[in-house]
C-alpha cells in the first residue's frame, strides 16, 4: 500500500464502513504483516480509548454538570477541525492528479457540501464517470 492509489482505496473503504476512518490502518498493517500487522494496530489504536472511555464512564454523572467541562471541551473541537481539513488537503493531493479527477471531485465537494447525500453514492457516482471517461483504471 505504499503508493498513492492504494492509500486512496483504503481510506475510501474506510469511509464506507461503519466506525472510524481508522480502520484503514488495519489495511495497511494487513499489507504489511499479514494478520498480525491487522490486529495490532487495531489494538494500539483502540485498546487505551477503550480503556480510559470505561474510566470515565463511571464517573460521569459526577463530572458532566460541571461548569468547567465546556470551556475543557472547546479547544480540542479546534484542533479536530485543524486535522480533519489537513487529513481533507493531503487526501485531496493524492486523488486529484489530473484534469479529468479534478472535473469529478469538484461536483462532487460540491454536491457533499450543499445537499449532504450518503458519501457512498457520491463515491460510486464518482466511480462510474471515471469509468465513462476510460482513462482511470483501480
Amino acid at each position: 500500500m505504499a503508493h498513492p492509489p492504494g492509500f486512496v482505496e483504503s481510506f475510501a473503504l474506510g469511509q464506507l464502513t461503519p466506525g472510524p476512518a481508522l480502520l484503514m490502518v488495519m489495511f495497511a498493517g494487513y499489507n504489511v504483516a499479514g494478520t498480525a500487522g491487522a490486529v495490532v494496530p487495531q489494538v494500539a489504536i483502540f485498546l487505551p480509548s477503550a480503556l480510559l472511555t470505561s474510566a470515565v464512564t463511571a464517573k460521569w454523572e459526577l463530572v458532566r454538570r460541571q461548569p468547567w467541562l465546556a470551556s475543557l471541551q472547546r479547544p480540542p473541537a479546534a484542533v479536530a477541525f485543524g486535522l480533519v481539513a489537513a487529513g481533507a488537503y493531503s487526501i485531496l493531493r493524492l486523488a486529484v492528479t489530473d484534469p479529468v479527477t479534478a472535473a469529478i471531485a469538484a461536483p462532487a465537494a460540491i454536491l457533499l457540501w450543499c445537499w449532504r447525500p450518503h458519501p457512498a453514492l457520491v463515491m460510486l457516482a464518482g466511480r462510474a464517470v471515471a469509468g465513462l471517461d476510460g482513462t482511470l483504471h483501480g
